[in-house]
């Protein structure tokens, strides 16, 4: 399995465009994080909607909130 990220997949799947027009901001901007490899935490559940949540918040979520969340979770539990 290639290490692809999850804001890839979610280009991969609907289109730079598609996302671009669900966060309001430039075609550009989606292809700035496609660089990077990650979106901005504040945009991850308006991508993970336009997938029709093939792609989940969670994982569009950078690794240091991911961390965070799991941490809450287990502390639920």
């Amino acid at each position: 399995m290639t290490n692809t990220s999850a804001i890839q997949r979610a280009a991969d799947q609907v289109g730079v465009p598609a996302i671009a027009n669900a966060c309001g901001i430039s075609v550009q901007a989606v292809y700035k994080w496609l660089r990077k490899g990650q979106a901005p935490a504040e945009r991850c559940e308006a991508i993970s909607r336009v997938t029709g949540g093939r792609v989940s918040t969670f994982d569009l979520l950078p690794a240091a909130l991911r961390a965070v969340v799991d941490r809450r979770i287990v502390r639920r539990q």
